[in-house]
């Protein structure tokens, strides 16, 4: 694998390094403070033409390559872990499932617009009795005519405030089958939904997360994504690579980490010395240092494996990829905190609001102990695909 970067990748990673220091770095903290995504400073990133990732060109998308996407993921989460969480999803999850799935006029209707920034779509999976087993889903649909009607509900999906449409799951009362699961765009002004923001959240409070309620939520059969029947499949197609987007924002984030160690150890000065010539401080950039290393080599090389078997599933190299880089920003925040002392307790500095949100890196896309048993799984041959 050759780890050369390319003329167009070092341009669009250079171009994301003076877009982040112009446009991110000064308001991440307003936003966080404010519990209220940078719709604004996304919006700018679809000027750049940024947000088409690895959606078709025919469709308004930049038909980037994975590991491009990843480069560039990386260096949008080294400014803000939120922002390259919505272009994740626009791309690996909404995105994925109509340019798979969906019919050539939904395509033509959603996806140059997500393109450009001009319309946002959310991905809603998660159900109150649990996330990480999709198939105990509750939520219930039933074909009504021109219609379908959604009944239940969804909890912690991300930017449903400002979402036009979203892109959601239920299973049919019609389909006598264990594959009765369906998928639709259901758009955010439909009668009988409707949604709470969960407000006040220990991490990502940018992200506007909700509650959504689908109270005989009545959907136009046009909305339907692929065929009924077909919505598990739809709902995890996208998890490998949304888990990459997890691990190469996380690999950001901790190169930022350790950056901002290594300036404040060398400016700290205890006892006539700074702070970075004793061992015990030498130890944790060693430890953040080498972790950044091996995060990168990770998401590269799931990227490279995406490019080269995009019709195969890598769900045990996706969950090895985000098991350690969730968990090396968990442990990187936690040093940092503790090397900057009383100065990372503030959320006036990123330090300690990076140290929040790498506990929900963890949590989200698949709990850290569901990856663990996953991984294990596939070593002793009990899961094959």
């Amino acid at each position: 694998m050759d780890f050369e970067l390319s003329e167009e990748q070092l341009r669009i990673q250079e171009t994301i390094r003076k877009f982040g220091k112009r446009e991110i770095a000064p308001t991440e903290a307003q936003y966080d403070r404010e519990n209220r995504f940078p719709i604004e400073i996304y919006r700018k990133l679809g000027k750049l033409g940024m947000l088409g990732g690895v959606l078709p060109p025919e469709y308004g998308g930049a038909g980037m390559d994975y590991m491009t996407f990843t480069i560039m993921l990386e260096e949008l989460g080294y400014f803000t872990l939120i922002i390259p969480a919505l272009v994740g999803f626009m791309n690996t999850a909404a995105g994925r499932a109509l340019v798979l799935y969906g019919t050539e006029d939904q395509k033509q209707k959603f996806l140059p617009a997500l393109c450009r920034g001009e319309i946002i779509a959310t991905f809603a999976v998660t159900e109150p009795q649990g996330g990480t087993d999709v198939s105990t889903m509750t939520t219930r649909c039933h074909r009504d005519g021109d219609h379908y009607v959604i009944n239940g509900s969804k909890t912690w999906i991300s930017f449903v405030p400002f979402a036009d449409f979203i892109v959601t799951f239920a299973r049919s009362t019609q389909i006598d089958s264990p594959k009765n699961y369906c998928a639709f765009i259901v758009d955010r002004n439909t009668p009988g939904l409707r949604f709470n923001v969960l407000s006040d959240k220990l991490s990502e409070r940018a992200g506007e997360a909700s509650e959504i309620f689908f109270d005989d939520c009545r959907v136009p059969k046009e909305n339907l994504i692929g065929k009924e029947g077909e919505g598990l499949r739809i709902a995890l197609g996208g998890l490998d690579e949304n888990r990459l987007c997890f691990a190469a924002r996380s690999v950001g984030a901790l190169r930022w980490c350790l950056d901002e160690c290594v300036r404040y150890t060398q400016e700290r000065v205890v006892f006539g010395k700074p702070i970075g010539t004793y061992q015990l401080i030498q130890s944790k950039i060693t430890e953040m240092a080498t972790n950044v290393e091996c995060g990168k080599a990770l998401i590269y090389k799931l990227a490279w494996l995406k490019d080269r078997q995009n019709t195969t599933r890598l769900t045990k190299e996706s969950s090895m990829t985000k098991l350690f880089t969730t968990n090396a920003l968990m442990k990187g925040a936690l040093e940092a905190v503790q090397i900057f002392g009383a100065y990372g307790c503030t959320n006036d500095n990123r330090v300690a609001r990076l140290f929040r949100d790498a506990k929900m890196m963890q949590i989200a896309e698949g709990t850290n102990e569901i990856h663990t048993v996953l991984i294990a799984e596939y070593i002793l041959g009990y899961r094959t695909k």
